[in-house]
């Protein structure tokens, strides 16, 4: 599954919650959750292939590893999302978490890259006040639990493709394409792609 990070007051959050099947309101975009439609195209000129990911994007907030009674967002992410997942090493399994993973993408960040989540509100006109503890040019070097503004703003989001494209351009004058199709899973496998050639 691909994943990206977001702040959170950005657009293409509550829209990503609006066309789920759920059909979020903005409120509920706060959190974890969501399942909209996207896709997701990548040319990699190196080596002259384009690949076309379509799916549903799923929001992890921070309420994804709560206290107390889950939401139907996380539940909705940690089922689907959660069945899309594999084990990579079984040493060290036991220590992961949903939040341990999301901390960990805001770790992989430069510290600029960190401060931009305490940044004034994407979009908002710039004679608006920023709210307290935001402002331009601000770097985090630390966790992000311990940011309570850079925490409340950023958003790992997940896209669980079901569909990938791969066209080919290595030869221009005979350029291939292929279509995967997830066809799902049995016994609790992950689930295998079904391929087939297409015209270009």
């Amino acid at each position: 599954m691909l994943t990206f990070t977001t702040d959170v007051r950005m657009g293409k959050v509550p829209q990503i919650f609006a066309s789920s099947a759920g059909h979020g309101e903005v409120a509920q975009s706060q959190g974890s959750g969501g399942g909209g439609p996207v896709e997701a195209v990548f040319w990699i000129k190196d080596v002259m292939t384009q690949w076309r990911f379509k799916g549903k994007a799923y929001i992890i907030g921070p309420d994804i590893d709560g206290t107390g009674e889950e939401g139907s967002g996380v539940r909705t992410v940690k089922s689907i999302v959660g069945a899309g997942m594999r084990v990579v090493k079984e040493e060290g399994k036991g220590d992961w978490s949903w939040q341990r993973e999301v901390s960990a993408h805001f770790g992989n960040l430069s510290p600029s890259m960190r401060g931009n989540f305490k940044n004034p509100a994407p979009g908002t006109l710039m004679g608006t006040s920023p709210k307290a503890g935001e402002g331009l040019g601000q770097k985090v070097s630390g966790p992000l639990e311990d940011d309570e503004v850079a925490k409340r703003n950023f958003r790992v989001v997940v896209i669980k493709a079901d569909e990938v494209e791969q066209l080919d351009f290595t030869d221009p004058d005979k350029a291939r394409r292929w279509k995967f199709t997830y066809v799902g899973a049995e016994g609790g496998e992950l689930g295998e792609w079904n391929k087939e050639e297409l015209w270009p």
